[in-house]
């Protein structure tokens, strides 16, 4: 007996078992005769191939999120408690938000150095008291002359932009030695340099990123003095003329004797050159609820000018 199904040249049915001495066998189908010898076996079927087994879940992912939401929150917020309770971290955050604005401890200059200063960052210079009042009783104008020794060393053809007051009392004197307050500075000054301006117009002719140190600035509070050399791109405006203010004493008197500047304890303010009015002080109170009329500096007169 044949151990393999075999299948019909001619029509491909399944051929009959054949007696073991037999060579041929004869299609029931369709009559063809094969022999034996050149049949071609039927191929066994393919056994079936198992299936994958299948993982279900056992539940929603969101959970899981949630929880590691939480956790990360609740490090962030142990973190930012930290760093608000640890006294060292707390200076290091004071020194960062206050770098290039306060003077730097151990950060001396001389006047003599002031030529060369370019970094950023303010630094506190060896400086004389003003001189006939000391560091109280101060009079921001008449101080100029002063704070003018220390931007002429910086640039011998300084020239004052702006005077800032952070803290001045009604009769125009400020005391210098007042510590530093938000404001940083009791009284501060301005200076540019021409000649340094037109160092960077021609620079920049060549360089596209062009920059220059031209301005120096001064702040003044408990009994130092410090001074910040700017530098990038100057203004594309005109310097100021010199300086024609009355001494703010006189400002100060005649302000109050014209019936519409408010008498306040104290003040705060600074001095501009504006076109076509000259030289301007704006004043404001320490609470801001005041609306103060500008005044004008070389003669006291209160806005509208009379």
């Amino acid at each position: 007996m044949s151990v393999h199904a075999r299948r019909c040249e001619g029509c491909g049915g399944p051929l009959p078992e054949a007696p073991a001495t037999a060579t041929t066998i004869t299609c029931q189908f369709c009559g063809v005769v094969h022999e034996i010898s050149i049949t071609r076996p039927i191929p066994a079927p393919a056994a079936p191939r198992p299936a994958a087994p299948r993982y279900e879940r056992s539940g929603s992912i969101w959970p899981i999120l949630i929880l590691f939401g939480i956790l990360l929150l609740m490090f962030i917020l142990g973190v930012l408690a930290f760093q608000r309770l640890h006294p060292t971290l707390v200076k290091i955050d004071a020194m960062n938000r206050n770098a290039g604005r306060t003077p730097i401890a151990g950060g001396t200059v001389s006047i003599a150095e002031l030529a060369k200063l370019s970094e950023r960052g303010y630094r506190q210079i060896i400086a004389p008291p003003p001189p006939f009042t000391g560091w109280t009783g101060f009079d921001p104008v008449a101080g100029v002359s002063w704070a003018r020794i220390f931007a002429n060393s910086w640039s011998p053809d300084a020239r004052l932009t702006r005077i800032d007051l952070a803290l001045v009392a009604a009769d125009g004197t400020a005391d210098l030695t007042t510590d530093a307050t938000d404001r940083q500075e009791v009284v501060g000054y301005r200076f540019s340099s021409p000649s340094r301006i037109a160092d960077y117009e021609r620079i920049a002719d060549r360089e596209a990123n062009a920059a220059v140190p031209y301005e120096l600035l001064i702040r003044i509070a408990g009994k130092q003095v410090g001074v910040y050399v700017h530098s990038g791109r100057p203004p594309n405006e005109p310097l100021p003329p010199t300086l024609d203010s009355l001494p703010l004493r006189e400002i100060m008197t005649h302000a109050h004797q014209s019936g519409r500047f408010p008498d306040r304890p104290f003040y705060t303010g600074f001095l501009i050159y504006q076109q076509r009015i000259g030289w301007t002080w704006t004043f404001a109170s320490l609470s801001g609820r005041d609306n103060i009329p500008i005044v004008r500096a070389k003669d006291a007169a209160v806005y509208p000018w009379k």
